[in-house]
């Protein structure tokens, strides 16, 4: 039972092109989110409110970088991917492009 697998390389190296994008359109609004809630928790020092924003501004910035992190990592994976294949084809390419020869007709 076979099934065609077709990995086009040029795909993965977009989709990684799309992940790099995301990233950096992230990072902008992440450290604004972290910043913003930070200088909210200052503001409310003495307020019961303070310490829960202080709490999320400090719980966010770890996990937002860790989101941005995974996607930058993503995008390197799916161009080592895509090198992966091109690597296979060029090599099965050379493997068999004389698989003929020695061999009588």
């Amino acid at each position: 039972m076979s099934q065609g697998i077709d990995v086009d390389p040029a795909e993965l190296r977009a989709s990684a092109h799309a992940a790099d994008a995301i990233a950096q359109d992230m990072a902008a609004p992440d450290d604004k989110a972290v910043r913003e809630t930070a200088a909210a928790a200052q503001a409310m020092t003495g307020w019961t409110i303070g310490p829960a924003l202080d709490q999320v501004a400090t719980g966010w910035k770890p996990a937002l970088q860790g989101m941005h992190d995974r996607v930058t990592t993503g995008a390197a994976n799916l161009r080592a991917c895509a090198d992966g294949h091109e690597w296979n084809e060029d090599l099965g390419t050379r493997n068999f492009e004389h698989i003929d020869d020695g061999y009588p007709d």
